[in-house]
């Protein structure tokens, strides 16, 4: 992510305990998601990265879609329930840009 965003979302973190709704938006229509799950995530490190408490809403409105078009994958997608559970991007994905 480019410096100058990164300063604005910590000043903007600073300013509201909260990120805003926009900067959630923007982060997953800016594909930062992907990018964020290129090392592999943990359910947590997710909700955190798009500033929900819940982790559960965080999985279902923002990963599940990805995962269902095959731009995130798990790693024991016979155990999505897993409190091991980890996300990452579709290494493919990388390879076609």
């Amino acid at each position: 992510m480019n410096a100058e965003i990164l300063e604005w979302c910590f000043r903007n973190e600073l300013e509201s305990k909260e990120p805003s709704r926009q900067i959630q938006e923007e982060r997953v229509e800016g594909h930062d998601l992907l990018l964020f799950c290129i090392t592999p995530r943990t359910k947590k490190e997710i909700s955190e990265f798009l500033g929900l408490k819940s982790t559960a809403y965080a999985i279902q409105k923002y990963v599940m879609p990805l995962v269902e078009e095959d731009r995130i994958r798990m790693s024991m997608p016979d155990k999505p329930k897993s409190p091991k559970q980890l996300f990452f991007t579709n290494k493919s994905l990388l390879n076609e840009s």
